[in-house]
């Protein structure tokens, strides 16, 4: 009786899995609510466990034919149970569950516990009793292959930390040794999890490039730092993004991936990608396992190291942030190589940070803290000086197509991702307790920072102390320019950075770049003010020349611009009055303005302009790469509706929606989200119909009709 209760509510517990959610939502359960979560994982396991600890007196009742014969019956029943325990776990782990799946496994044991009723039914029990058991346990077999239970694929769809189910359709399960790996897809996107923690998004090669910079930073900060580095290890393979973004001049790339399905999954994905397919790089070469282990037996050296594990409060990731991890990395780098570290701010408080920082330092003589943009921090540390700035040009020519493709031009946009220089680390780190394998505060209290917003904040408030562009703009570097930092800094979405940075400035670069910060909110007074008070301190201030231009056209100061300026001045004015004519003709020097240079982004706005009052798809395609240009360097949402109108004029319906259903999950941090919603809806008039487009539409509509921000 106990091995048929072993097989029915082990295959009733497997056939309900899929009930678990609603249950859960039904018991409030959560990290909130922990009981709820224990009650149901006691009527889950309770039945089936009781059935299976049921066999171990009934095993000793039958080897024991008298009581002097119980304890060494114990004995040996025990000795086999933990033999058969051992080799149950690296059985099922390890090779039954990877080849057969969780259903498959689930059938195994199943039948196992069926047929061992009926063989100790036939051979332990009376005639009159054996053979009603038996019966049974053959009925219940073929029931069980009748109606075998699937995979609870809506279980293995949600989020382990929400429990909401990811958006999209199941394209990929694959049961691992170490996890479970699912690939969800939608219209625009694939989210890759494992054990139902979000892992990676693996972006279409229609969406917009404003997401997931920080991946592909990890892969381009090696080059910054080092151009000359031609072999790179990556740990953790995750969504694809960083190996996907390796410069060309890297020569040879080692990746070590625990999990065999994160490999499989991604190779589903294929070239359907943004970055095409990383997985057919000739320079690639993968190893399975752990990164501990595989740089221990290793005898390799490299120029970089990119360790990318995620959700640090992990068993398969917690040891890959601590100083004895940190130690195998350094004797594993050539003796200038380069270190390169990811962390989310949802992991951390400013404590912990610190202590993640010392930890580096400790190892490390040189580190450098880099925030790309969002939720993320990049760590980047060697044993040789980290002169960024200096290497900037050299890693500017060098990589320029994928370091544009995370919006870096120029040495100001590098340098305001900088949040710790490496004059700062060790005095921001203190004396915070150190990460270590005995000691890893990020394994048991990441968890307990889960709110990004919160986290970000303080951080912010904590790195703003010991920002490293205030010294360099103090020492007057001559690599640097303070209005195009500025100007960085207020694209990106930083504008107290910027104003505390511009009133550290001196003279008249103080009050230019003050100006920029008043024309960013909108004050132009106040910004005409700034700017004239400027030229009145210096006369030929190209930043301040420049922002009157576009402040005040006509004020006497611009009346003598140079030529790419006046372009801009010019090419407002025509844009304004519709003269799409003499905006075409400024095109030529428009384009003076490269990207990061101080007015890009007003002539790249003309030039998309007039492309689209063309008509022509082949100059629509063209406003879409320039578009896209903006949206990689800014955060201007409205960029997402130019971009879905010029996609509709140029035929790339794909490009269009993909815009638009960007655009409807920025809405709600908009500030205005029916007056953009309802631009949008302009815009997808011109797209047709494609998969996804009907529910983004869906969604940009209730938006339009939704109720006013505060409201």
């Amino acid at each position: 009786m106990a091995q048929l209760g072993t097989a029915f509510f082990a295959a009733l517990s497997f056939g309900l899995a899929d009930w678990i959610p609603n249950l859960a939502d039904a018991l409030g359960a959560g990290l909130s609510n922990l009981a709820g979560g224990a009650a149901i994982a006691v009527a889950v396991l309770l039945p089936t466990t009781l059935c299976i600890g049921a066999t171990f007196p009934f095993a000793v009742r039958i080897l024991a034919t008298g009581a002097e014969d119980a304890a060494p019956a114990s004995a040996r029943v025990y000795a086999w149970n933990t033999l058969g325990s051992i080799l149950g776990s690296i059985g099922a782990g390890f090779f039954l569950l990877p080849l057969l799946g969780f259903e498959g496994t689930l059938a195994t044991g199943v039948w196992i516990n069926l047929g061992l009723a009926a063989a100790a039914a036939g051979l332990l029990c009376p005639g009159r009793v054996a053979r009603p058991c038996a019966v049974a346990a053959a009925i219940a077999a073929a029931l069980f292959f009748v109606v075998r239970p699937g995979p609870p694929l809506d279980l293995l769809s949600r989020s382990a930390m929400t429990g909401k189910r990811f958006a999209g359709e199941l394209e990929f399960l694959g049961v691992g040794r170490s996890a479970t790996v699912t690939l969800v897809r939608t219209p625009y996107d694939r989210r890759l999890a494992t054990n139902g923690l979000p892992e990676a998004s693996i972006e279409g090669p229609a969406a917009p490039p404003d997401r997931f910079h920080e991946a592909r930073w990890l892969a381009l900060l090696p080059a910054l730092a080092r151009p000359e580095t031609k072999r790179v290890l990556v740990i953790g393979l995750g969504g694809g993004n960083t190996l996907a973004a390796v410069p060309d001049s890297v020569e040879e790339i080692d990746l070590i991936e625990l999990e065999p399905e994160v490999i499989e999954a991604n190779r589903r994905v294929g070239a359907d990608r943004t970055g095409g397919a990383p997985l057919e790089d000739p320079r690639l070469r993968i190893r399975a396992g752990d990164a501990r282990g595989a740089l221990t037996l290793s005898s390799q050296n490299y120029g970089a190291i990119i360790s990318q594990p995620s959700h640090p409060w992990t068993s398969g990731a917690s040891h890959l942030y601590t100083q004895e991890f940190f130690s195998m990395v350094a004797d594993r780098l050539t003796p200038d190589g380069v270190f390169v570290q990811w962390m989310g701010l949802g992991f951390v408080d400013v404590e912990l940070l610190r202590g993640l920082v010392g930890t580096l330092s400790d190892v490390f003589q040189h580190l450098v803290v880099i925030q790309p943009g969002g939720g993320v921090l990049l760590f980047l540390a060697s044993q040789e000086p980290l002169p960024l700035l200096e290497t900037a040009e050299v890693a500017l020519a060098v990589g320029r197509e994928g370091l544009a493709g995370v919006g870096v031009h120029t040495v100001e946009d590098i340098a305001s991702a900088i949040r710790l220089s490496e004059d700062d680390v060790r005095s921001f780190a203190g004396a915070s307790p150190r990460i270590t394998d005995d000691h890893n505060r990020l394994a048991w209290a990441s968890m307990k920072f889960g709110r990004i917003k919160d986290n970000k904040k303080s951080i912010r408030g904590a790195l703003m102390e010991y920002d490293p562009a205030s010294k360099w703009l103090r020492e007057g570097r001559a690599e640097m320019n303070s209005d195009l930092l500025i100007r960085r800094l207020l694209l990106r979405g930083q504008p107290g950075r910027a104003q505390k940075l511009a009133a550290e400035l001196k003279g008249a670069d103080s009050q230019s770049a003050l100006g920029w910060v008043r024309l960013n909110a909108k004050d132009l007074d106040r910004a005409r003010r700034h700017f004239l008070q400027a030229l009145e301190l210096e006369g030929e201030h190209r930043g301040a020349l420049a922002g009157l231009a576009l402040v005040e056209p006509e004020s006497a100061h611009t009346r003598s611009l140079e030529p790419a300026v006046a372009a801009v001045v010019r090419g407002r004015a025509a844009g304004a009055r519709g003269d799409w004519a003499e905006l075409r003709s400024l095109d030529d020097a428009l384009a003076e303005w490269s990207p990061g240079s101080l007015l890009f982004t007003e002539a790249a706005r003309l030039r998309i302009h007039w492309r689209l009052s063309a008509g022509d798809p082949i100059l629509a395609a063209e406003a879409v790469d320039l578009v896209d240009i903006l949206i990689a360097r800014n955060r201007d949402v409205t960029d997402l509706i130019i971009r879905a109108d010029a996609a509709g004029r140029a035929g790339m319906d794909d490009y269009g929606w993909a815009s638009l259903e960007r655009l409807f999950w920025k809405l709600p941090h908009s500030g205005r989200p029916r007056w953009l919603a309802r631009r949008a809806l302009e815009a997808s008039q011109r797209l047709r119909n494609i998969e996804g487009a009907k529910e983004t539409l869906r969604k940009i509509e209730n938006a339009a009709k939704g109720p006013r921000p505060g409201a």
